[in-house]
């Protein structure tokens, strides 16, 4: 494979070569989609919401199947968010809820952008791969902070078993 913004050339005996340059960010944008959308894409079934998304994806035959499997997972996702910022309110002090509260928006402003720009920049791109690699990004981001928010609460009370997926 060729490395991005590098020049890959297919030489045939007797014809001119047929040289293509690599955009770094269609480069990207197509590793982003394989690692996410890929049969060979190792699962996180650690978590039920990521064995589901894992068995939908696989058994999906369209963009659209897939698309819908991202949808499906996000929201999942936004409700395990919600929850693990509810029971993060309740353990925390006054001014701790203040600040939990202050990070939130300003994570929620972060994602909203985010969202934007791939849409913006997706959108100038030709193919139906874009809206999936926009979808497996903000899956990503909403994954992250919903484990984000479970494991600040996992600090806080020491009881139990550890759980994997935090730090």
């Amino acid at each position: 494979m060729a490395r991005p913004g590098h020049f890959t050339c297919n030489l045939k005996e007797n014809a001119m070569p047929r040289c293509v340059r690599i955009r770094p960010a269609v480069f990207l944008a197509f590793m982003a989609a394989f690692m996410v959308l890929s049969h060979g894409t190792p699962v996180l079934a650690g978590h039920p919401i990521d064995a589901a998304f894992e068995k939908c994806r696989q058994g999906g035959q369209t963009s659209v199947d897939l698309g819908q499997c991202l949808t499906t997972a996000r929201q999942l996702w936004d409700k395990e968010l919600n929850a693990a910022y509810a029971a993060l309110m309740q353990t925390l002090e006054p001014g701790a809820r203040e600040a939990l509260k202050a990070s939130e928006r300003a994570w929620i402003g972060f994602r909203d952008a985010e969202v934007k720009f791939l849409r913006e920049h997706f959108s100038t791109q030709d193919g139906t791969i874009w809206p999936l690699v926009e979808g497996a990004q903000v899956l990503d981001l909403t994954r992250k902070r919903a484990i984000q928010l479970r494991c600040y609460g996992k600090m806080m009370d020491m009881e139990g078993p550890p759980d994997a997926e935090c730090p």
